[in-house]
């Protein structure tokens, strides 16, 4: 986890607070997506304004959708699962692609999405946030940035 932890710092960071605070001992897709919203007043929300949805809707969709784990909360590191890591992946492949020079919030929105696969796209896609629409939204709110 060493090498995302240099280039997603923060976002893990809250990812795994995210997942203590469920008592889970690993970092999900929900995990990241709860991450990206946590106090999300800018560009993410404006995205997801985009779509009616606000990030709070969000969040208790993921938190409806995940059970608490049992007993303690599990202290020290916990491992991305595969589809995370793979979240992660695209979220630096689209900001790379992109011309950025960090890779933002948003771009593990559309990280989560692109993988297509987990919690966090389930919760999304009910809320009628799919990947290529929610691209779309994210060019246009750039002023036509190459996304992806």
């Amino acid at each position: 986890m060493t090498r995302f932890r240099d280039q997603f710092g923060s976002v893990l960071e809250r990812a795994e607070a995210e997942s203590a605070a469920l008592r889970h001992d690993y970092v999900a897709t929900e995990h990241l997506l709860l991450a990206v919203l946590r106090g999300e007043t800018g560009f993410v929300a404006q995205v997801l304004e985009r779509f009616g949805v606000a990030p709070e809707t969000v969040r208790g969709a993921v938190l409806g959708a995940v059970a608490p784990g049992k007993g303690r909360t599990p202290s020290g590191a916990r491992p991305l699962t595969s589809w995370a890591k793979k979240a992660l992946e695209e979220a630096a492949t689209t900001a790379r692609q992109a011309g950025d020079a960090a890779v933002e919030p948003f771009h593990v929105l559309l990280g989560l999405l692109l993988v297509g696969r987990g919690v966090a796209v389930d919760v999304l896609s009910h809320l009628g946030l799919e990947g290529s629409a929610v691209l779309s939204v994210v060019r246009d709110l750039r002023g036509g940035a190459n996304e992806g």
